[in-house]
C-alpha cells in the first residue's frame, strides 16, 4: 500500500477517538494481500466440497480486488498515562483478568473492522511508590535461577497496569484494582511468553 505509515497513523487516531482513549499505541501489525485472502477462500470452498469440516457450513463467495489489501492492527490503550494489559492471561486459580484488547482492519478505504473490549474508567486513585528496579530484577533473577530450562532471552520490559478483579458493581461491570506491574517479555524455544512483577512490592504476580 502507498503511504503505509500515514494510513496506520490515521487508523490509530480513529481508534483513539471512537473509543475515547486518552492514548493508544500500535503493538503489532500484519499485512494481507487480496491474493492471500482469495486463496484462503478457495481453500475453504474446497474443504467444504470435500466434507473436511466437522460442522457443515456455507460461505458467501466474495470477489476480491486490490482495494481489499489490508492491515490487521493491534493497539494498547492507556489509562492515567500508563499502558493497560492487552495480553491474554490464563491463571490457574481461574481469577478473571480482563485484559484490554483493541484490534482493527484497515484498507486504503479506511477502517473496515474494529473490536475493542474492556475499556476502563478511574473511580478512585491514590499516589503510590514503586519498588526499586534492583528488587524487581532480583525477583526475576531468582525465578530463572531455580528454573531447569534452556537459556531464555528477555526482549522487553514495560510498566503497565495489571487489572486484578475485585467483583462487580451495581451495574454488573467488573471492578478492578489497577496494579502497576513490570511486564517482561521473553523468548523460550522460539515462543514469546510473559512474566508480571508487582511494581509496588517486587513480587511476581502468579496465578
Amino acid at each position: 500500500m502507498e503511504d503505509e505509515e500515514k494510513l496506520i497513523e490515521e487508523g490509530k487516531e480513529f481508534v483513539r477517538w471512537i473509543g475515547d482513549w486518552e492514548k493508544v499505541e500500535l503493538t503489532s501489525k500484519y499485512s494481507f494481500s487480496y491474493e492471500q485472502m482469495e486463496k484462503q477462500q478457495e481453500l475453504m470452498e474446497q474443504a467444504i466440497e470435500n466434507g473436511e469440516l466437522l460442522k457443515p457450513q456455507k460461505i458467501q463467495k466474495y470477489e476480491w480486488s486490490k482495494a481489499d489489501d489490508c492491515f490487521l492492527l493491534f493497539f494498547q490503550g492507556y489509562l492515567n498515562g500508563v499502558p493497560v494489559l492487552c495480553n491474554e492471561i490464563n491463571r490457574q486459580d481461574d481469577l478473571y483478568i480482563p485484559s484490554s484488547k483493541i484490534q482493527a482492519v484497515i484498507t486504503e478505504g479506511g477502517i473496515q473492522y474494529l473490536q475493542a473490549v474492556n475499556h476502563y474508567a478511574i473511580r478512585e486513585k491514590e499516589p503510590v511508590s514503586l519498588a526499586e528496579k534492583d528488587i524487581i530484577l532480583e525477583t526475576l533473577r531468582n525465578k530463572y535461577d531455580l528454573a531447569i530450562a534452556e537459556p531464555i532471552t528477555l526482549n522487553q520490559m514495560k510498566l503497565i497496569y495489571y487489572p486484578m478483579t475485585t467483583g462487580r458493581n451495581e451495574t454488573g461491570h467488573w471492578m478492578c484494582d489497577m496494579i502497576p506491574a513490570w511486564q517482561f517479555r521473553f523468548i523460550e524455544d522460539e515462543i514469546e511468553q510473559y512474566v508480571y512483577i508487582n511494581a509496588l512490592d517486587g513480587r511476581e504476580i502468579a496465578g
